[in-house]
C-alpha cells in the first residue's frame, strides 16, 4: 500500500490506491499474542525443527512455536510454500533469519504470520531486480524488535558494484509491536 512519512511514522495502508484488506489485531506482540492463543485454549505446538534450517513446507495449519529465546530460527535458502489452506501462526520467542522466498500463492486460502519477540533479519540475496513487482516474501510479520534487510553488497556501492536487490513484500510488517521505542524498519 501506499507509505508516507508525514503519516504515523511510514504506516502503510493508509492511502486510498492500496487500502489494508484484513483487520490485524490491535496489539501484535509476542506476550500479547502469546496470551491470546493460551485465553483461546489452544497450546502452540513446539515445532520439532532444526533452528538453523526450519522448513515448513510440510506442515498442517496450526499454531506453532519455534525455538527458545536465545534462539536465531532460520528459514532455508530454497522456497517456502504455503499450498495448504488454513492458519499458520509462528510464534518465535528468538529472532528469526529469512534465507529465501516465502510463498502463499493466491487462491489457496492460506494465512501465514510469524510474530517474533526478537529481530526479523531477510538476508540480501532474497529479492528481485529493481524492474520486478513479483512477491518475495508474502504474509505477516511482527517483531517486538526490528526487521532488518540485509545488503548483499557490504563494500558499498560504486562503478562495478552489483546493486542490491529489492525486496518485495505482499502483507505486512509490524515492528515494535510491544511499543518500547526499541524496534524499527
Amino acid at each position: 500500500g501506499d507509505a508516507s512519512s508525514s503519516n504515523l511514522n511510514w504506516v502503510v495502508g493508509k492511502g486510498a490506491s492500496y487500502s489494508n484488506t484484513i483487520t490485524l489485531p490491535s496489539v501484535t506482540s509476542y506476550t500479547s499474542v502469546l496470551q491470546t492463543v493460551k485465553d483461546n485454549g489452544i497450546t502452540p505446538t513446539v515445532l520439532p525443527c532444526d533452528i538453523n534450517n526450519c522448513g515448513l513446507n510440510t506442515i498442517d495449519p496450526g499454531v506453532y512455536q519455534i525455538g527458545n529465546a536465545s534462539d536465531r530460527v532460520t528459514l532455508p535458502t530454497a522456497d517456502t510454500n504455503f499450498s495448504t489452506a488454513g492458519d499458520f501462526t509462528f510464534l518465535i520467542p528468538g529472532s528469526l533469519d529469512i534465507r529465501g522466498n516465502i510463498k502463499v500463492p493466491v487462491g489457496v486460502g492460506a494465512v501465514v504470520t510469524f510474530i517474533v519477540q526478537g529481530d526479523i533479519t531477510v538476508e540480501g540475496s532474497v529479492g528481485s531486480d529493481y524492474n520486478s513487482s513479483a512477491p518475495n516474501i508474502e504474509g505477516y510479520y511482527s517483531t517486538d524488535g526490528s526487521f532488518i534487510v540485509k545488503t548483499s553488497n557490504p563494500t558499498g556501492c560504486g562503478v562495478g558494484i552489483t546493486p542490491d536487490k529489492r525486496l518485495n513484500v505482499s502483507g505486512a510488517v509490524v515492528t515494535d509491536a510491544n511499543n518500547d521505542s526499541n524496534g524499527s524498519f
